[in-house]
């Protein structure tokens, strides 16, 4: 992927509490009596409950939340988009996690890791056509995930040692904490479909199912006449996939096992 110019964004306290807004995508807030905080208001069309401090209709997240709008409008113009899930590498094939917020995507692929799996994404990651087809690529080298993970899974003992961000999320630097880089890039490999049961299952995704949640996979869906090239590059990357749907309840009892079936299922 190659680059040309793009926008630089410059930013200081004016007062004791800045705002900077753009159009569409979102509003930041910086307060000088919190410099390491700073709230992303993601409905810039009408702020005013948020001053008001109606917790409700706002999002805390980290400053770099405020630029992946930009992002999302700049891979516009690539033949790429940003796609949502938390992902691992297993010999060469991506391995991702989708599920709704809270169905633990982001514990998962630590745990994968502690098994032998490289990193790939949590949250956000590149989906692209490049000159060998289809691949995904890295956004960052951060984890994002809940404390309480550690309380189910104590081989996450290390969370301890991160740092807490605004939402009460660690933050897992993978290289500092577990000694490893993310993978520069992934082929198609397999989805698997967290579903929320304590039950020990893994079944193939049904063919009927296999478009399900695509809607909340991309950045597409706030303008998906924008976004055409988005949404095939997407259905082309779940149609070269293997798809399972997996329960809670396996991922957390057969993780070594799922580790084994996806060595076989993608030999290295």
């Amino acid at each position: 992927m190659s680059a040309t110019k793009g926008i630089s964004i410059r930013y200081a306290y004016q007062s004791s509490r800045t705002l900077i807004g753009m159009d569409h995508t979102a509003i930041m807030q910086l307060d000088e009596g919190q410099p390491e905080q700073a709230n992303v208001f993601l409905d810039p069309t009408n702020y005013a409950p948020y001053l008001a401090g109606d917790a409700q209709r706002r999002i805390r997240a980290d400053p770099e939340a405020f630029l992946y709008p930009l992002l999302a409008e700049w891979l516009r113009t690539w033949d790429a988009c940003l796609i949502h899930c938390g992902a691992v590498v297993v010999n060469g094939h991506t391995v991702m996690f989708s599920g709704p917020p809270g169905s633990g995507k982001s514990t998962q692929v630590l745990r994968l890791l502690l098994q032998g799996a490289h990193f790939l994404a949590d949250d956000l990651a590149i989906l692209r056509r490049s000159e060998q087809g289809l691949c995904m690529q890295p956004l960052r080298e951060v984890a994002n995930v809940s404390p309480i993970s550690k309380q189910h899974f104590p081989e996450l003992e290390f969370l301890d040692r991160c740092p807490v961000r605004g939402d009460g999320k660690r933050m897992v630097d993978i290289h500092s904490i577990l000694g490893q880089s993310a993978a520069q890039e992934a082929r198609p490999g397999a989805i698997l479909r967290i579903h929320p049961d304590s039950a020990s299952w893994i079944i193939p995704c049904p063919e009927e199912d296999r478009l399900t949640g695509i809607e909340n996979m991309a950045w597409f869906r706030s303008d998906p006449a924008r976004t055409t090239r988005h949404f095939w590059l997407l259905m082309d990357w779940l149609s070269a996939s293997r798809q399972w749907r997996v329960s809670q309840g396996y991922l957390a009892s057969h993780l070594s096992e799922l580790m084994h079936l996806l060595k076989q299922e993608f030999p290295a």
